[in-house]
């Protein structure tokens, strides 16, 4: 039995001819929670994007449950089951909720399996449903972030990639949608996420990658990584000069 969802190796990519990420492997495990942690710029959102075939990729491979998925399209991977989940433009401002959430079913097949997944994911964003014909544009940042993850949950993905699914919300709707995180794991749905509000992710995570300046310069479980001077890990460079 196959133990890991994504795994890289050696990858290296980034945009037009800047490499942003210099042979980074990392190996995300079936049904666990793995976070990327980092300052910005140090390339969380690159590695993802590199994944999914966004960033160019310049050298290394992208396994996805084994197979070797590292020159497919972004359609492609989606269907293989992976659903992505950006850091910004993630819902249809202009329409509802409910709109939203047909839309992210694009690819099931039949109108009665796109009602029931909408019932599932009500399910899980109970907070959503009273408001399902109001347009996105008019919700809050946290409400926004879970209809981004509740769309993503249409395609019914075996694994969900976020983007720094917590960026610029209050602590409060950060914890929310850790929660809600957690929940969508404990249905068997594998994570992997970038995240900036790093000592939260970390309470929420298994296993945790730290990248700086385009490369992995730690990893181990979320909970041993907690315990870590972050900053040290964050800034090597700066830390040896001292």
């Amino acid at each position: 039995m196959l133990e890991n969802a994504i795994e890289t190796m050696n990858l290296s990519c980034g945009y037009g001819s800047s490499l942003v990420i210099d042979k980074i492997s990392v190996k995300v495990k079936k049904g666990k929670i793995t976070v990327l942690i980092g300052p910005n710029g140090s390339g969380k959102s690159t590695l993802l994007k590199g994944i999914l075939g966004i960033a160019r990729k310049f050298g290394g491979k992208v396994l996805f449950e084994g197979k070797d998925i590292t020159s497919e399209t972004l359609e492609r991977i989606v269907k293989m089951g992976i659903s992505y989940i950006p850091q910004t433009d993630n819902v249809f401002t202009e329409l509802t909720i409910q709109e939203n959430l047909e839309m992210g079913a694009y690819l099931q097949k039949s109108w009665e399996t796109v009602k029931s997944k909408i019932n599932e994911v009500f399910e899980i964003f109970p907070e959503l449903k009273p408001f399902k014909n109001r347009k996105a544009g008019t919700l809050s940042g946290g409400e926004r972030q879970m209809l981004a993850i509740a769309r993503g949950l249409m395609t019914n993905p075996s694994l969900v990639i976020l983007d720094e699914p917590t960026q610029n919300l209050a602590p409060k709707a950060i914890a929310v949608v850790h929660e809600k995180i957690r929940e969508i794991n404990k249905t068997g749905v594998t994570i992997f996420m970038a995240e900036q509000n790093a000592k939260a992710a970390l309470k929420n995570a298994d296993n945790a990658y730290v990248l700086s300046s385009g490369k992995c310069v730690y990893k181990n479980k979320a909970r041993e990584v907690l315990k870590e001077d972050l900053k040290k890990l964050f800034f090597p460079i700066e830390e040896e000069k001292r």
